[in-house]
């Protein structure tokens, strides 16, 4: 769970690949709860270069502005043709002083 207007940095791995890519490769994008969609180009913190041997990683800053789930997605391309690499859904809330959050898994 993470608080609505509190900016967090996630990290991904990258599996080994023969393959070579450059961080330009990589973008986000985001879908909040209100179905505002917004793909990401270049929005990379932090990448380092998968190798035949080596696992690689990139790393990128996400802020909720709207209390719901988010969908993150780690993908290659364009913003009109690429490839989802990773999907993830996130809670952002914004509680109060006066509220107790619970979620049950």
């Amino acid at each position: 769970m993470y608080v609505v207007g509190v900016a967090t940095t996630f990290n991904y791995l990258l599996s080994k690949t023969v393959d070579s890519y450059v961080d330009g490769n990589w973008d986000i994008s985001i879908e909040d709860p209100t179905g505002l969609y917004t793909y990401i180009d270049n929005s990379l913190v932090g990448y380092v270069n998968p190798t035949s041997t080596t696992t690689g990683s990139l790393s990128y800053v996400f802020t909720g502005l709207v209390d719901g789930v988010h969908t993150i997605r780690v993908s290659r391309g364009t913003a009109s043709s690429h490839k989802i690499i990773h999907r993830q859904m996130i809670v952002v809330v914004a509680p109060t002083p006066t509220t107790a959050i619970s979620i049950t898994l």
